[in-house]
């Protein structure tokens, strides 16, 4: 692996299709022939073998899945959320909704089709100031218009950088 170009794919400063070259690269070869290059060079003179021919890439990919990696093809338009993870959901119903209940009198509202006009309503007391409930998601979702298949251990899948899609 280059370490000029990791260093410059890592501070994003290479060009897009540039980047996606180098993680093309980096996936379908280095992985493969770094594992090959660390058998033969380190770990054989360590045991005091000699790799003869070498070790074939097909072999570094037998041994990779070996050990739990899968060289998989992924979809576009993955949708990750977090919204159904337990301790979300627990947080949810034991903490969010309680602390929602409490604030619900203070609550600009809306009318229901035209989030433009807000919703008079006469306020119980006028020292609490009126609160705007402002939502916001934490899914990701990732279009993977750079990777088709790649090295994935035990099932697991590299969630993306979010970005804004509006820019």
């Amino acid at each position: 692996m280059d370490p000029m170009k990791l260093a410059d794919f890592t501070a994003e400063r290479l060009i897009s299709e540039a980047t996606k070259k180098y993680a093309l690269d980096a996936v379908h070869n280095e992985m493969p022939q770094g594992l090959k290059k660390y058998m033969e060079t380190e770990l054989f003179s360590c045991l005091q073998l000699k790799a003869g021919k070498g070790i074939s890439l097909s072999t570094a990919h037998r041994w990779l899945h070996n050990e739990g990696f899968q060289y998989i093809g992924h979809k576009k338009d993955v949708h990750f959320d977090g919204h159904d993870c337990p301790d979300v959901v627990t947080y949810q119903q034991k903490e969010f909704l309680l602390q929602m209940a409490i604030h619900a009198q203070q609550l600009v509202l809306f009318i229901v089709g035209d989030v433009e006009k807000e919703l008079v309503k006469i306020p119980d007391n006028y020292v609490e100031h009126q609160l705007v409930l402002c939502a916001q998601d934490k899914m990701t979702v990732q279009s993977n218009d750079n990777l088709e298949e790649s090295w994935v251990f035990n099932n697991e899948h590299k969630l993306q950088k979010k970005w804004n899609s509006l820019e």
